[in-house]
C-alpha cells in the first residue's frame, strides 16, 4: 500500500483540519465510559406523593411524561391511593428501573 501525501491548497487548511481533530480527540476522550446513574437524595417533604400528585406534578419526575403520569393518575383512580413506591410496577409502561430511579423523589401516602 502506497502513501499518498495529503496536500492542501493553503497551509491554513492543514491547520484548521489538525485544530478540528485536536478538538474531536479531547471531546471523545473526556466522555465517560459508561453511563452514571445520578441519585439525588431529596427530603421526604419535598418528594412527590404519587396519591396525590396532580398529571403536571408527575410529569416532574424523572422518566415520567404525559402518557405514564396519566397512567399513574387512572390506577390511582380505580385501585384507590398508592401504599408503595412498588406499587408502580403495576402500571403498563413502568419497570423496575424506572422504580429504583423514582425511589428517592416519589412517596406513597394513604391520604
Amino acid at each position: 500500500m502506497s502513501r499518498v501525501p495529503v496536500r492542501f491548497a493553503r497551509p491554513s487548511q492543514a491547520s484548521v483540519v489538525a485544530l478540528a481533530l485536536a478538538i474531536g480527540c479531547v471531546a471523545v476522550a473526556g466522555l465517560p465510559r459508561e453511563p452514571r446513574v445520578v441519585h439525588r437524595i431529596v427530603p421526604e417533604a419535598r418528594r412527590i406523593d404519587l396519591s396525590r400528585a396532580s398529571l403536571g406534578e408527575l410529569c416532574l419526575l424523572e422518566g415520567i411524561g404525559p402518557a405514564l403520569a396519566a397512567r399513574i393518575v387512572a390506577h390511582r383512580e380505580v385501585h384507590g391511593p398508592f401504599h408503595s413506591v412498588d406499587e408502580l410496577g403495576d402500571i403498563e409502561g413502568i419497570g423496575e428501573a424506572t422504580i429504583e430511579a423514582l425511589r428517592d423523589a416519589a412517596r406513597a401516602s394513604t391520604p
